[in-house]
């Protein structure tokens, strides 16, 4: 509701000016909207941050005037000429970050094109979770106050659009591709992610950041650049401690300085003492001495550029041949029949950004392995520390009743995309899958 949010300008594909805003205020005279303003009130533990959004929703009286109406939610599109090459001011999870305008180039004119056709081929594939039998997920998740927050995520075909999103006001700073409903999801979800029907598998660059800033250094990983040679502190088990130094070590490389990574940590996995993460971080140097500087130097943002890079190889191997694929980061999900040009095109990917092809790829299913954050009830309740990952026993397979709600999900989608759906292949692989099962 302020002007700020009607800027003219390419993040302003509808074109919207300020004098929408008289048009709320007269739907809500006549009681067709709910308006909430947002309050300047600061509540303890929020940093002083006080919640200036105004939220709006149709009332009852609204919702009749289209209650006749035939159009389905697939036959609307939601993200018509909407800019996919994104620069911000600041660090994308700063919650003070504004999009900023830039000037067109060859290089920006390129990454829209190769955005935009990935999302125009995307439109022609149904893309679900088939062990949901409503189409969305709730996660629990902490901000970075440490509070637990409650995300609700839309599993929708309009939200696999994609955008590409740099940091800092450079182009050569983060860039990661962004935006599908795939990145929200836990692994535990992810691998029931089916493509018109096709079970899916999950491929990865196993250590990207930490191999590739090794590789800058003139050095190689003998192993698993997360594994340490003995328990470092008594408090965190051997089981566990893998996991608490791969996620300690992307802290570092992502904060300013090793306090932040510390505070981050702690944050996000309250339980730990500052002085075990350091004697963790300690051992890792020792263990590997030339990473001592890349830990603590802001790197993760220029390594986030690289790795995005990668994956729009990646991803136009797979637009040129016209075969779906969901990147997420350093990883990919692709059909299964579809995994071995996956792996060659990682390969080739990898080779041709850094000019070696030394990074690894691994299965990621094959790891069975999640935060525990999103699954509570595998956590111990005797373990002093809550693990950052626990393995499951693959006891969560789409049942029937998930199955056949994913079919009429399918059936939906297909009416108004005939030239993309393949009615014999779904009954015949379903069949086939609930008879094995």
């Amino acid at each position: 509701m302020s002007n700020n949010s009607f800027k003219r300008g390419r993040y302003n594909a509808l074109h919207l000016s300020p004098r929408i805003r008289r048009v709320v205020d007269v739907l809500e005279a006549n009681g067709f909207l709910d308006r909430v303003k947002g309050s300047n009130n600061r509540t303890p533990g929020q940093n002083g941050r006080g919640n200036h959004t105004t939220r709006i929703k149709p009332t009852a009286k609204l919702e009749e005037l289209f209650s006749n109406l035939t159009l389905e939610r697939e036959d609307i599109t939601f993200h018509k000429d909407e800019e996919v090459i994104i620069l911000r001011d600041k660090d994308e999870d700063d919650p003070k970050a504004k999009k900023i305008d830039y000037v067109d180039n060859d290089e920006t004119i390129r990454m829209r094109a190769e955005v935009r056709a990935y999302n125009k081929m995307m439109l022609e594939y149904f893309v679900d979770v088939a062990s949901l039998e409503q189409p969305f997920y709730e996660r629990t998740y902490k901000d970075k106050d440490g509070r637990d927050q409650v995300q609700q995520i839309w599993i929708t075909q309009e939200n696999k659009f994609t955008r590409r999103t740099f940091s800092r006001g450079r182009f050569d700073l983060n860039g990661r591709w962004n935006g599908g409903f795939w990145q929200n999801l836990p692994k535990v979800l992810r691998r029931h992610i089916w493509i018109d029907g096709d079970q899916t598998d999950e491929w990865d660059y196993s250590g990207l950041h930490p191999n590739i800033l090794a590789l800058q250094m003139g050095h190689e990983f003998s192993g698993d650049p997360y594994q340490l040679d003995k328990q470092v502190v008594k408090s965190i088990r051997l089981a566990d401690q893998r996991a608490v130094v791969k996620s300690l070590v992307l802290y570092a490389i992502n904060a300013k300085n090793l306090d932040a990574c510390y505070r981050a940590f702690q944050t996000r996995h309250p339980g730990y003492k500052k002085r075990d993460l350091k004697l963790l971080l300690e051992a890792y140097i020792d263990q590997h001495p030339f990473m001592a500087d890349a830990l603590g130097s802001d790197k993760g943002i220029e390594l986030m550029y690289l790795d995005s890079q990668i994956a729009a190889h990646v991803i136009r191997e797979f637009v040129d041949l016209r075969i779906p694929i969901l990147p997420i980061h350093d990883s990919f999900i692709a059909r299964l029949e579809d995994i071995p040009f996956l792996e060659k095109a990682m390969s080739a990917a990898c080779y041709t950004i850094l000019g070696q092809d030394l990074i690894k790829t691994s299965r990621q299913w094959e790891e069975r392995s999640y935060p525990t954050g999103h699954l509570n009830q595998y956590t111990s309740p005797s373990d002093k520390h809550q693990p950052l990952e626990r393995l499951v026993e693959d006891e969560d397979r789409p049942s029937f009743r998930t199955i056949e709600a994913y079919k009429e999900r399918w059936h939906a989608w297909s009416i108004s995309h005939p030239e993309a759906y393949s009615p014999d292949l779904v009954d015949t692989y379903l069949g086939e899958w609930v008879e094995r099962d």
